[in-house]
């Protein structure tokens, strides 16, 4: 399995930072009094500053390493096991994790280490039944595992008021579960997991425009963050409803509803206050719950993709790009921009569908293929000069560079050689 990059942890290194140096202190002050040998001390803080170090920059083995080592010189402090816990669970070894978090609190049973390591455990209760499922179905399972570590982490973020991070660890979760769900299309809990975490992605996005209004500003600087706020949490209300289709676990309906209450009260109030201060704000967020409809179906018509079912798509286009056509035009919205994004999807389903014909077939076609193919890049063009939001420029992006890997397949498929 290629090796995962993972997220710069802010909120896990700092976590470690200050436990380390509030437990280091008392622990220096205590060895002094008992005339303990500082060369320990110094090596037991030379090894956990190497680990902080090492998941600022990505490498979370190294980290484990540190900490073991920093355990090995002071076995007694529940600090050390706390922070390798962590580190465990953000690699998603959540039986490991457990292990260390279950030695933190036997050594610091009512600390403040302790109660954290408490605390953690009963989150890491469920997650371990789940990882123990996960594990028997292959690296799709693994990084299924990995999705659930750091979306957890996420929402450990967002309820610290640090949305930044929140924002970025959910953006690498989603990214590890749709490397699982394409090595694992019939798994439909992964599709139920992905939508969720797209639905809580667009929240946090919401919140960060909400979170711009200020208690003296007027109506309309109110009005104009909340028409920006409105449309995030709009697309957070469309994915959590299509998450709610596929969860099963309670853990994650139990999580489903939790944040869906959270959204929907961001979203009544932007509902509420629009169009008392805006002439015109029933029309925009009537254009809006259409869009975002459009945008939730976007991630549809990959599904299909993944498993193959290339059949449905021109229909299910078609209707999509009919229901876009009836929404008003506006600059500063997306509708023309996702019905190019949607045609580009009609002709990039042409070739993938035929791709993995017998490579006679495939070169008695190829001026097919080189057609269709084009007009699903001179479409991609189009989308992303009318798109104005960034995931969907994104994702512009990302199907350019399946044009391109689908064409080379053809062609090598074809046996046609160019320079």
């Amino acid at each position: 399995m290629k090796k995962v990059r993972f997220v710069t942890l802010v909120l896990l290194a700092a976590v470690i930072v200050v436990l380390a140096v509030s437990s280091l202190t008392k622990r220096s002050s205590e060895n002094l009094q008992k005339n303990s040998n500082k060369t320990d001390e110094r090596s037991v803080r030379y090894y956990n500053e190497r680990a902080v170090a090492a998941v600022r920059g990505y490498d979370f083995q190294d980290a484990v390493t540190e900490l073991g080592s920093a355990i090995q010189q002071d076995p007694g402090s529940p600090t050390l096991f706390y922070n390798r816990a962590r580190v465990y669970e953000s690699l998603g070894e959540f039986t490991k994790a457990s292990e260390d978090y279950g030695k933190a609190a036997e050594l610091d049973p009512d600390g403040k280490v302790g109660k954290f390591a408490y605390r953690r455990l009963e989150v890491l209760a469920d997650k371990l039944e789940q990882t123990t499922v996960q594990s028997e179905k292959g690296e799709s399972g693994i990084l299924y595992s990995m999705a659930i570590a750091n979306f957890d982490e996420a929402i450990n973020c967002y309820n610290y008021q640090d949305l930044n991070t929140a924002r970025e660890t959910t953006l690498l979760a989603i990214s590890l579960n749709e490397t699982a769900y394409l090595l694992d299309p019939s798994n439909t809990e992964l599709i139920g997991f992905l939508y969720m975490m797209k639905g809580f992605l667009y929240h946090i996005i919401g919140r960060q425009y909400a979170n711009e209004i200020k208690p003296n500003d007027t109506n309309y600087i109110v009005m104009a963050w909340l028409r920006q706020a409105y449309y995030p949490f709009s697309c957070a209300d469309k994915y959590y409803q299509e998450a709610d289709r596929y969860l099963t676990t309670p853990a994650q309906q139990e999580l489903l509803k939790t944040y869906i209450a959270k959204n929907e009260y961001f979203f009544k109030m932007a509902k509420k206050y629009i169009p008392t201060v805006d002439f015109d704000g029933k029309n925009y967020m009537k254009n809006i719950e259409k869009e975002t409809s459009a945008i939730v179906d976007l991630d549809r018509v990959n599904s299909m993709i993944t498993a193959k079912n290339f059949d449905a798509i021109p229909e299910f286009i078609e209707s999509r790009v009919e229901d876009l056509r009836t929404a008003n035009p506006d600059e500063s919205l997306n509708s023309l921009g996702l019905t190019y994004l949607f045609r580009s999807y009609y002709n990039l389903s042409y070739a993938l569908k035929n791709a993995d014909n017998d490579p006679e077939w495939i070169l008695q076609n190829i001026d097919k293929f080189e057609n269709e193919l084009n007009k699903c890049l001179a479409y991609l063009t189009k989308a992303d000069e009318n798109l104005k939001n960034e995931f969907l420029k994104e994702t512009v992006v990302n199907i350019r560079g399946v044009v391109h890997s689908t064409w080379q397949r053809v062609k090598e498929t074809a046996g046609l050689i160019y320079e």
